[in-house]
This record gives C-alpha cells, sequence and structure tokens, in this order.
C-alpha cells in the first residue's frame, strides 16, 4: 500500500523532529458493525478538507496577513482578523462569533491557532507547527484537534510532515467522528510563489478513523490526493477503508478528473455515488 509504505524514505534525522506524533494502533476496543452504512466515506472526507484547509489559511495568514472570503479578500474586514506575531512565534485566524463565509462558500467560525519554533522562522526548514482549534465551526460541525507540521527542505525533497488527531461533531451534537492521521504533503507548483492559492500538491498517508456509528476503519491513500485550494475539493485520488475484519472499501475522489464535488464509494464491488460537502 502506498500510504503504509509512505515514511520508508524520510531519514532519521527527519522524523527527529516530528514532536508529539502517534502511532496508530488498534486494540481489544475495535467495533465491527455488520449493516453497511457508506456515510464513513463522506465523513473522511471532510476530516480531511479540514485538515488541508487549516494548513492553507495559516500558511495564507503568514504570507499576505489576509484570507480570501466570498467577493473578496479579508483585509479590513470584521468577518476574520488575522494576527501573525513572530515575536511570539503566533499566528492566530479568528473568524469571529457569528459565521464568516469563505471563498469555498464553506461558513466558518471561531479561531485557528498556530505556535511554530521558538528558534526558527515560521519557513525555514525543520519548524515544528503546532496548530489548534478555539471553539471553531466549519457549516456549524464543531471541530477539534491538533495538527502537528514540520516542514522538510533539503537538496532533494520539500514537503511537510503532518500528524493530526481531529474530532468533529455535528451541530445537533448527535454524530462525531474522529480521524488520527500521518500524512505528507509535497508540492507540485506554486510552492515559491507568495498566493497560496496558485498551490498545487499532492497528500499521501494512512491513519485510523472512527466513524460515527463507532465502527472504527484504517485508511491508507492509495492515489495521492492532488489539491489545489482553488478548488473546493481534492480534484483526484483514491483512499482505501479497511474495518477490522472486513473487506477493503474505496473511495475515489474522481471517476473524472477536475474539480467538482462528485466521488464514488465502491463496497462489494457495488459502486455509490457521493456528493462532497
Amino acid at each position: 500500500m502506498r500510504g503504509k509504505k509512505l515514511y520508508a524514505f524520510l531519514s532519521a534525522s527527519a522524523l527527529a523532529l516530528i514532536i508529539g506524533a502517534f502511532g496508530c494502533k488498534k486494540d481489544n476496543t475495535d467495533k465491527v458493525v455488520n449493516v453497511e452504512d457508506i456515510s464513513y466515506g463522506k465523513e473522511n472526507a471532510r476530516i480531511e478538507q479540514i485538515v488541508s484547509e487549516t494548513e492553507t489559511f495559516v500558511d495564507q495568514a503568514y504570507a499576505s496577513g489576509f484570507l480570501n472570503l466570498k467577493g473578496g479578500n479579508a483585509l479590513g474586514s470584521t468577518c476574520a482578523t488575522i494576527s501573525v506575531d513572530t515575536a511570539a512565534h503566533r499566528i492566530e485566524i479568528d473568524f469571529s462569533l457569528k459565521n464568516c463565509l469563505c471563498k469555498d462558500s464553506r461558513y466558518r467560525r471561531g479561531k485557528i491557532i498556530c505556535d511554530y519554533s521558538k528558534n526558527k522562522k515560521y519557513t525555514d526548514s525543520g519548524v515544528v507547527r503546532s496548530i489548534y482549534f478555539d471553539n471553531y465551526y466549519v457549516n456549524d460541525y464543531s471541530v477539534k484537534g491538533l495538527l502537528t507540521v514540520v516542514k522538510v527542505e533539503n537538496a532533494k525533497d520539500l514537503y511537510y510532515s503532518i500528524n493530526s488527531n481531529v474530532t468533529v461533531t455535528s451541530a445537533d451534537g448527535t454524530m462525531t467522528t474522529g480521524r488520527k492521521a500521518t500524512q505528507t504533503r509535497s508540492y507540485v507548483t506554486g510552492y515559491y510563489s507568495a498566493d497560496v492559492y496558485d498551490d498545487e500538491y499532492y497528500v499521501d498517508g494512512y491513519g485510523d478513523y472512527t466513524h460515527s456509528n463507532g465502527a472504527i476503519y484504517t485508511f491508507s491513500i492509495e492515489q495521492h490526493l492532488r489539491v489545489n485550494p482553488n478548488c473546493d475539493w481534492p480534484k483526484e485520488g483514491v483512499v482505501e477503508m479497511t474495518q477490522v475484519n472486513g473487506a477493503p472499501r474505496v473511495f475515489n475522489y474522481g471517476p473524472t478528473i477536475g474539480c467538482d464535488r462528485k466521488a464514488t464509494l465502491t463496497v462489494n464491488e457495488v459502486v455509490n455515488e457521493v456528493l462532497l460537502d
């Protein structure tokens, strides 16, 4: 599997930079749900989107001091306030207490906070970024957790190592999903531009996902996700999800390559259409 072999190429020195990293282990509390509920594919994709966009928001906040919102940017707007404190090594994005309509037509409120290595600049190789949330919501889903991001840059490689532990809860509190993941974000184009919205990158990795009905899955990105912040969903990519003692389920952000919300989930050779949030 691509995802499970992902870190074979990382050097020992790069791995040593990752603080607070966690392994994805399973125990005897795993639950098997006999009735197939295909919503796990969409729920996992929702968390993937939140993790990806959070890192993009922090990068844009640092690079330009504002976020792109619906109909323009947030410079001077009360909808989202950006604070970049290079002395304290902290970046704070405050979407305010009321829903803020963003460029991707998703509503957000609350804060995203990033603390980064005291002895390095935000853009330095080896810098460790701890990104977390304060009363943060996306389309009224509550988001909690931590992203630990390490930039790795040398003569051969440029990528970010991302360990995430995120839970998402629906507005009525009846549905909570969680995910622990170990991933990389490797740039294809746009890295050296100041505009993060011309970036394009691959996401690879693996982890554990807990469905809202209690079922626990492992997941592995088998064909890397191709992401461009100008598209509201990954352009392409394949994720394999496996419940304990179960057959693999294949979540495909295609089948066509492009910017649309259509995806498929294949279970026991049955193809189910999925519309992403």
